[in-house]
């Protein structure tokens, strides 16, 4: 079983492991999408005069204040790593709480390159595991542009929403990907993964129930219901 978390946009910095090799990562088929990605982003951030900097960090999106981040992205093939469960920091991960220790995505061009990829890819991964007699299922965690940036056929997606005592529903915002690492890491502690259905029918169903009867979620009121062929809406109590 594959759960895609969203990403985190705050990142812990440093790391004890050596530089960056793409082709040591998961996917390899990404592997010339990924090089393409980085040598922009390096070329982009290695400016050193003030317009150029200025530059790439309206291309970013940064703020002034943000300059920092240039030089991180310049030394990102040279500087050390760590995995990126220790990496990304953020309510979905301090949720997660993987750790021993302690909205739009991207732009059109990175869409444009990362986005047909990023689907294959995954696909692949899900037909190489069932191949090889593994579970395939995918539950996808992201939400909004990171959703589209790469969606999977079947996959399960999952929303979350406020329940207000008049019956009345609202889209969480804030703790959203709070909400969303507690729900991987109840997916990751589990001995029995959810079924994999090809159609995602099955699959969303077992999540749900599983939402619903795990004591910690039961207890706080949490509530899930299958919204769709393939998505589960969590509900949980208006504070």
């Amino acid at each position: 079983m594959l759960v895609i978390l969203p990403p985190s946009e705050t990142k812990r910095t440093g790391g004890e492991g050596p530089p960056l090799t793409l082709d040591s990562l998961m996917l390899p088929s990404l592997t010339p999408v990924r090089r393409r990605l980085v040598e922009s982003l390096r070329s982009l951030c290695s400016a050193t005069s003030e317009a150029g900097r200025a530059d790439a960090l309206t291309a970013l999106g940064l703020r002034p204040t943000m300059a920092a981040a240039l030089d991180l992205n310049a030394a990102l093939t040279s500087s050390p790593t760590t995995p990126a469960l220790d990496r990304y920091t953020g309510v979905a991960f301090d949720a997660l709480d993987a750790s021993p220790a302690a909205d739009d995505a991207g732009t059109v061009t990175v869409r444009s390159v990362w986005g047909r990829e990023l689907t294959d890819a995954l696909t692949g991964w899900r037909e190489g595991r069932r191949a090889d007699g593994g579970n395939g299922a995918v539950v996808d965690l992201r939400s909004g542009a990171y959703h589209a940036l790469g969606p999977v056929p079947g996959a399960v997606t999952l929303r979350v929403e406020s329940r207000y005592p008049d019956g009345s529903r609202k889209v969480v915002s804030h703790f959203n990907k709070h909400y969303k690492g507690l729900v991987a890491r109840e997916l990751a502690l589990r001995e029995e993964e959810l079924p994999d259905d090809p159609e995602g029918t099955a699959t969303a169903e077992a999540l749900a129930e599983v939402l619903r009867v795990t004591p910690r979620f039961r207890d706080a009121g949490f509530d899930a219901e299958v919204s769709g062929p393939t998505s589960v809406t969590l509900t949980v109590p208006a504070g």
